[in-house]
């Protein structure tokens, strides 16, 4: 018969979507919303920060646990990338995730374009590197494509984390590759061509 050997409790407004278990981790691959804030100056030029209702900025977040002691599962990483979950995959004991976030900060005077993430390894937020993001041919979307990869094994190395210009919406992985594809819609004579 079977029975419940422990429980993992949630914080508020994560919504899990995926789970993995390889060995002795446990991969929780979930969505947390945070409200979106602009920034706008007053009369005397005090800047005030203001709520945009009613939307929120999606993100993607994934907790590793250990489970050598299944009776006391141990949160042993966490990676929090700003956008939204698209998918995510786990080969031999490499973890593979990967979001699209859309441009937002429109009503900032100077908004911040680049997609940010945090990693309990450093526990501190970072911004992805202009230089560092790379882009598809032809792409025209306001999106950016960011794929992370943790390996199991020895997760006190930094997530490998790559950023594309463009976004994905569907993913296929091989042994030795991932891929992602992107419908591009064109019109030409009168049709929609996919």
């Amino acid at each position: 018969m079977l029975s419940a050997v422990s429980s993992i409790k949630l914080e508020d407004g994560y919504t899990p979507s995926e789970i993995y278990i390889k060995n002795d981790k446990l991969v929780l691959v979930g969505s947390q919303s945070f409200p979106s804030y602009f920034h706008t100056s007053t009369n005397n030029g005090i800047m005030e920060e203001r709520m945009i209702m009613p939307y929120e900025s999606p993100s993607t977040k994934v907790m590793i646990y250990d489970l050598a002691d299944k009776t006391q599962p141990k949160k042993v990483r966490e990676l929090f990338i700003e956008g939204s979950y698209l998918s995510s995959r786990m080969i031999n004991n490499h973890f593979y995730l990967i979001a699209n976030q859309y441009m937002y900060n429109i009503y900032d005077s100077k908004p911040e374009l680049r997609p940010h993430f945090r990693d309990s390894l450093n526990n501190t937020i970072e911004t992805i590197d202009y230089d560092d993001i790379r882009y598809f041919p032809d792409a025209t979307s306001q999106n950016y494509l960011i794929l992370a990869g943790l390996n199991l094994d020895t997760l006190t190395e930094k997530a490998d984390l790559q950023t594309f210009m463009g976004s994905g919406d569907s993913v296929y992985m091989s042994k030795n590759n991932l891929y992602v594809a992107v419908i591009k819609v064109s019109v030409s004579n009168g049709r929609k061509n996919v």
